[in-house]
């Protein structure tokens, strides 16, 4: 073969035009010459393969597939699905994606807003993880190396006329929250801001259920006036203890319950923003901090939370309130309740059934004689 005049070997090419592509291809192991034809060969007429058979030659190459399979398929008018397309979405053939643009009839495959009539941009969150759409594709199928976002920036070209996928864009907003896609949902709301502003509350629910730290969104949005602090966001940030997007939101907001507030800090064992909110907020009511930390079950102890009202402001704390009583729960130092006794801190009966239930017998002792001279 190797000594065959080259208009003989162009001959034998030339009647392979109508073979299988796959079998025809593989004839390129001939020889280095034949290798060469056969790169060359365009618009060959293809016979004897059927629709799935396609599509399966497709679907193998687009996992590890040579660049110059697919352009030597693409030069020989290889019939591509949705799903042939997804394929590369899937495997993260952003490379393939870029030459299948070079060649129009596969650009208006892509493009063509006839493939996707069943797509709704108000689809609900189940329709779109069931969608066969490239671009919620693009938003499902990403890891920690690719997000797939050079894929859907090709998707998103405004400068391809009548491109259906910019009015999709709610969607993949949508998935990628539900999915926690970080990469693109950052880069929609930097970019895409206007198409997805109606949907930006739902970032709250991303907020709670990501694993991943997502404070700089909130950042980009607040300072932009993109996104209006809530209640429910700064209970959020601190069930999450984005503590530093806690102090920097606050501010931002002049309408919020407190006490609901801290209800929260005491439920999530957030210590920090504890600290800031005794610090910074005005009149707050310390009674509530301590009836709100009694209510707790006895083996949920509270012991950093008293502590601090100890060391910093036990002189804010009104003598009427049931103080001795938290701090026996939580099994402060004797001596420190002690000195409560001695000042005149309110003593109850059940204070000294608690102390009796700790096997607190000094404590009992102490607090019997004083609850008898009162």
């Amino acid at each position: 073969m190797d000594d065959l005049p080259f208009e003989v070997l162009n001959l034998i090419i030339s009647n392979l035009n109508n073979q299988n592509p796959t079998l025809l291809y593989k004839l390129r192991i001939i020889n280095q010459n034949f290798k060469n034809g056969i790169d060359n060969i365009k618009n060959i007429n293809i016979k004897n393969i059927n629709k799935l058979q396609y599509e399966n030659i497709f679907n193998k190459l687009a996992y590890d597939g040579l660049y110059i399979n697919f352009k030597w398929l693409f030069n020989n008018n290889i019939n591509l699905s949705i799903n042939n397309i997804n394929n590369l979405i899937i495997h993260n053939r952003s490379d393939i994606f870029n030459l299948l643009l070079k060649y129009d009839d596969l650009k208006l495959l892509l493009f063509n807003q006839f493939n996707f009539l069943t797509f709704k941009n108000e689809l609900d969150i189940l329709s779109l993880s069931k969608s066969d759409n490239p671009l919620i594709i693009s938003g499902i199928n990403f890891n920690n190396k690719y997000s797939n976002l050079d894929i859907i920036q090709i998707l998103l070209n405004d400068k391809i006329k009548n491109n259906p996928f910019i009015n999709q864009i709610p969607g993949l907003f949508e998935i990628c929250i539900k999915h926690n896609n970080i990469i693109v949902i950052k880069y929609l709301v930097t970019y895409y801001y206007d198409k997805i502003k109606h949907l930006i509350h739902k970032l709250n629910n991303l907020l709670l259920n990501c694993s991943k730290n997502i404070e700089d969104i909130f950042y980009y949005l607040i300072q932009n006036k993109k996104f209006i602090v809530n209640e429910q966001f700064l209970i959020n940030c601190i069930k999450k203890k984005y503590n530093d997007l806690f102090i920097y939101t606050i501010k931002e907001i002049s309408i919020y319950n407190i006490n609901i507030i801290i209800n929260n800090i005491i439920k999530y064992n957030n210590i920090d923003i504890f600290k800031f909110i005794l610090c910074h907020i005005k009149d707050i009511d310390f009674s509530y901090i301590i009836n709100n930390l009694i209510g707790y079950d006895y083996n949920m102890l509270k012991f950093q939370f008293v502590s601090i009202l100890l060391d910093q402001y036990i002189d804010k704390i009104n003598k009427k309130d049931l103080f001795i009583k938290l701090c026996i729960i939580n099994k402060i130092e004797n001596d420190v309740i002690l000195h409560l006794i001695n000042t005149d801190f309110k003593i109850t009966i059940e204070d000294i059934k608690i102390a009796l239930d700790n096997e607190n017998i000094y404590l009992v002792e102490h607090l019997s004689k004083k609850f008898n001279n009162i």
